[in-house]
């Protein structure tokens, strides 16, 4: 970075240096923001909402044969 800096106009120095320092800024946001989202806890799911998820994930299981009345009462 030095060698890039010392061949550039003042000028050109503070706007590499402005634009170093908003890059660091706003990684650093970035990776703050990323942390905050991992820290979430899912939302709580109401008992109609997994109870349609449970059917859903059911009728879509090829395992199970539906004409089995024995493997359905098992559900």
């Amino acid at each position: 970075m030095s060698i890039a800096l010392s061949g550039c106009s003042p000028e050109r120095r503070a706007v590499l240096r402005l634009t170093a320092l908003n890059f660091k800024t706003q990684a650093s946001d970035a990776i703050e923001s990323v942390k905050t989202i991992y820290q979430l806890n899912p939302l709580p799911r109401s008992t109609a909402e997994r109870r349609r998820m449970l059917v859903r994930s059911l009728l879509s299981d090829r395992n199970i044969d539906f004409a089995d009345i024995d493997q359905v009462s098992n559900i």
